[in-house]
């Protein structure tokens, strides 16, 4: 079987259900902020911050339109390497964790101790990876086009099933269907992101486009210390966070808009049960 025929057949779904978006309760959210700092003092969770980031246009696109698809390219084999780290306060351990490429699952390698990974993909690929651990929601990139030298700084944000848990107090999913987040990322951010490097503002579609349901949701900054999913919410926060929910499998291409800017576009593949998280440096980033 091809692996395009192979992708096709187990990486599409049924269309995803209407979904409805919780109330943010403001008061409930600083009372969970509340236990984390209490869980922090007995040293269950890694920091004193309850984040809730999740970090599944105008301007470039990473991928080549006339780029091979499905991760099949014919070029020789070239280095994509990366760095993953823990998303938000709950610790866990990706040592060890597997890479893989979502269209050639042959392609694989793991994690190493300080996060890093090292794959070798053919060039001339289009292709979108993905971070499976125990512990921990399966997270995928982008599709990012693999050059004649590789690609560098592939960043991974996985969340820990504790944290999806907690997410799922706020905004109501399915976990069994694909998931989008992204960064809208301020001109001159670091490789892999920060807190408050987001571009405030700013509107983000995909294509093709879901029903109001499914999103976007952006999130809101309070502090660096507390930052949550808010429904209400109707263009970006410093943060720069964002989420489509329960998206059917299938392709999409992720936007953001804001009068006098450019942004790059982020090419995406849904599959059931993961994270898609075009995150920086490969998501939406502020061009020149």
């Amino acid at each position: 079987m091809s692996r395009a025929r192979r992708f096709a057949e187990t990486g599409v779904a049924p269309t995803a259900r209407i979904t409805s978006f919780h109330r943010v309760d403001i008061a409930q959210l600083r009372r969970l902020f509340d236990r984390a700092l209490a869980l922090a003092a007995r040293g269950i969770v890694s920091c004193c911050a309850l984040v809730l980031l999740v970090g599944c246009g105008d301007g470039d696109t990473n991928s080549d339109a006339g780029a091979a698809s499905l991760c099949d390219g014919s070029g020789a084999l070239v280095p994509v390497t990366g760095q993953a780290f823990v998303f938000g306060p709950f610790r866990g351990n990706l040592t060890g964790a597997t890479i893989t490429a979502a269209e050639a699952p042959e392609l694989t390698t793991t994690m190493l101790a300080d996060g890093s990974f090292h794959l070798e993909v053919p060039s001339g690929s289009d292709c979108s990876f993905v971070l499976t651990q125990p512990g921990f929601h399966t997270s995928q990139t982008a599709v990012l086009h693999v050059g004649a030298n590789g690609i560098e700084q592939v960043g991974f944000q996985p969340p820990t099933d504790r944290l999806v848990d907690l997410l799922a107090t706020f905004v109501s999913f399915d976990r069994a269907q694909c998931q989008i987040a992204t960064t809208v990322s301020a001109l001159g951010t670091p490789p892999y992101g920060g807190s408050a490097l987001g571009v405030p503002g700013v509107t983000t579609t995909l294509d093709p486009p879901l029903g109001d349901a499914h999103g976007p949701v952006y999130f809101n900054y309070v502090s660096a210390r507390l930052i949550y999913p808010d429904p209400t919410l109707t263009a970006t926060s410093i943060d720069g966070g964002v989420l489509y929910l329960d998206a059917p499998a299938g392709e999409y291409v992720l936007s953001a808009h804001k009068d006098g800017k450019r942004f790059s576009s982020a090419r995406l593949r849904c599959r059931p049960g993961i994270v898609v998280n075009a995150a920086p440096p490969w998501g939406l980033q502020e061009l020149p």
